[in-house]
């Protein structure tokens, strides 16, 4: 006798709901990654690519999994077409003096941050990731808030692009601009300098950023944590030869 017609359906619907639990299982999994992958502190080229992946995994998995759900599916594609207006929009000149006073908070957000070696987040920031950090988020978030997509591409292109204190004094991919040389911060002539500026050494091992009133703020690999310090304290990163930048997003 051949297979019954009902039995035949309950198989296929068996394997429908295990495919189902599958992916959904993988979706999660997916889910938890990006999750992992974004807070971890330390950042490289192919963590990047992952959560890219991991993401369009998702969004996928949305649609394919939750299809049926005309809220879902509508949500969906317009954040796919939110994110395609968001890299062909073109972008304005920013305030330059809000962008500096919200880099200037972003730094200071960050103070008492646990130091980790090539750190770039909350959980653990390393001394050019803090003054990258501050101009990522500072981006990210005048973006938003004046609705300016070019602002927002900055941000992102910013956390692509590593590098370390010595590409940033070296006016990696023309994203900072040399100022002078000072014998040490302690002796500099603070006048000379906006908020936001910051010092890398002349070794290009350490960096720190100017916050005003001749305060500098620094992810301090001996106190083992982001500090603020007065340009007078009795820290040994107050008396070496510096370099003094600029961002160039400041510049008008």
């Amino acid at each position: 006798m051949g297979r019954s017609p009902l039995k035949g359906k309950i198989q296929v619907h068996a394997q429908t709901v295990s495919w189902r639990r599958i992916s959904l299982a993988m979706w999660r999994i997916s889910f938890v990654a990006v999750i992992f992958l974004w807070l971890y502190p330390v950042g490289y080229r192919s963590t990047r690519i992952a959560i890219i992946g991991l993401l369009l995994a998702i969004w996928v998995g949305v649609l394919v999994l939750w299809w049926n759900r005309r809220t879902v599916r509508t949500v969906a594609i317009g954040l796919a077409c939110a994110v395609a207006l968001l890299a062909i929009w073109p972008g304005r000149t920013p305030d330059i003096t809000q962008l500096r006073s919200q880099y200037v908070r972003s730094l200071v957000g960050y103070e008492g941050t646990k130091y980790v070696w090539g750190g770039e987040a909350w959980l653990g920031i390393d001394c050019s990731g803090l003054v990258r950090r501050g101009l990522i988020d500072a981006s990210l978030q005048q973006g938003l808030r004046t609705a300016n997509p070019g602002l927002i591409r900055h941000s992102f292109s910013m956390r692509w692009f590593d590098c370390s204190a010595r590409a940033l004094q070296e006016e990696y991919r023309n994203q900072t601009h040399r100022l002078f040389l000072a014998q040490s911060i302690r002796d500099l002539d603070h006048s000379k300098l906006e908020a936001g500026d910051f010092a890398v050494t002349a070794n290009g091992v350490h960096t720190l950023a100017y916050l005003g009133d001749r305060t500098w703020i620094e992810a301090d690999p001996g106190a083992g944590r982001v500090i603020k310090v007065l340009a007078n304290d009795e820290n040994s990163w107050l008396r070496v030869p510096v370099e003094l930048i600029r961002w160039r997003a400041f510049e008008n």
